[in-house]
């Protein structure tokens, strides 16, 4: 599921003329959006020209909009050999289908294709959902020795909901790798965080879930201190279509169902220990809906979220406990 999420990144980065410190920003375009880099050191180690390099090679291996890269050639059963990226990838997502029982899928991709999501645009015929559900499902999929075994040749890969967020990690893990121990990166509203920003932590801004928001920045509803943490946000309020009859088509598509998902989830925020798992988090609440996310995340504490949500025509706010301390909602 291709996901529009978007934060206010706020850097507060104070400088000094003594100090040997300096700050190095990086922004750019990756992955049908911008992103953001910021590290403190006393000379630069990682360069723009590397930054774009990882981000490159990444889309030539996961990007489903990149008709040349590895994971179209295996959906369109070219081949049926994968890369370390799309491996890791799908072996994360794994544990979400298991904790979703199943509505958290990465075998989507016929289906979000069939609403118009990947085209963009709304289907021109009736929806054959019940053919397509038959070729929908990872039980479908499995690895072996670096190839992806598809028991139906029709299943495809949309790696989306846990790309971004692993990207973010891949670059998380160059700066690491450099001695960086302060750093932000922030590819489309996923984000690593390690370290501080000149003595005081990094913050992020969490923007409203209003419909048609393209702004980033607009409308912030939080503000959020990350340390050492990836940070994802999903919601409904940016990719959605509304039919001539008035039906409202969300990108979050229920996999076991074939239907849109309608239930009463805005959009949600994930705290978690890297970005890769916080991506997978926010994609599999908001397909299980409120009440059910929240009775996952009270049993596993060590998991921080906050979900917006609709109850009784009126938006509410749910915070986890251990979030409550590190997070300043604004009305």
């Amino acid at each position: 599921m291709r996901k529009f999420i978007s934060f206010a990144l706020i850097l507060l980065l104070f400088s000094s003329c003594n100090d040997p410190i300096k700050k190095y920003v990086y922004d750019g375009f990756a992955q049908g959006t911008t992103y953001h880099i910021a590290y403190h050191n006393t000379h630069e180690v990682v360069t723009q020209q590397q930054i774009d390099s990882v981000l490159s090679r990444f889309d030539k291996s996961c990007s489903i909009y990149d008709s040349t890269s590895l994971i179209s050639a295996v959906n369109s059963n070219k081949t049926d050999s994968i890369d370390i990226h799309i491996e890791n990838c799908i072996k994360a997502a794994y544990g979400f289908y298991a904790i979703s029982d199943g509505l958290y899928d990465i075998t989507i991709k016929p289906l979000t294709k069939a609403y118009g999501f990947i085209d963009k645009k709304l289907p021109q015929h009736p929806i054959d959902v019940d053919s397509i559900l038959n070729f929908i499902g990872m039980d479908k999929i499995k690895i072996e020795n670096g190839k992806l075994i598809k028991s139906n040749p029709l299943t495809e890969i949309d790696l989306n909901s846990i790309a971004q967020g692993y990207s973010v990690d891949l670059l998380s893990d160059l700066l690491a790798s450099k001695g960086l121990a302060d750093y932000i990166v922030e590819i489309g509203g996923e984000i690593f965080a390690r370290g501080n920003n000149r003595g005081a932590l990094w913050k992020v801004g969490i923007e409203r879930p209003v419909d048609n928001s393209f702004v980033q920045g607009q409308n912030i509803q939080a503000i959020l201190v990350l340390e050492d943490m990836g940070l994802t946000t999903s919601g409904n309020y940016r990719k959605f279509f509304n039919t001539e009859s008035g039906e409202r088509i969300n990108h979050t598509i229920n996999p076991k169902t074939g239907n849109s998902s309608s239930n009463d989830m805005l959009s949600v925020t994930v705290l978690a220990q890297n970005a890769t798992i916080a991506d997978g988090y926010t994609t599999t609440f908001m397909v299980m809906g409120k009440d059910k996310s929240v009775e996952y995340l009270e049993a596993n504490p060590s998991i921080d979220a906050m979900i917006v949500y609709n109850h009784n025509d009126s938006i509410k706010t749910y915070l986890t406990k251990g979030l409550k301390d590190k997070i300043k909602l604004i009305d």
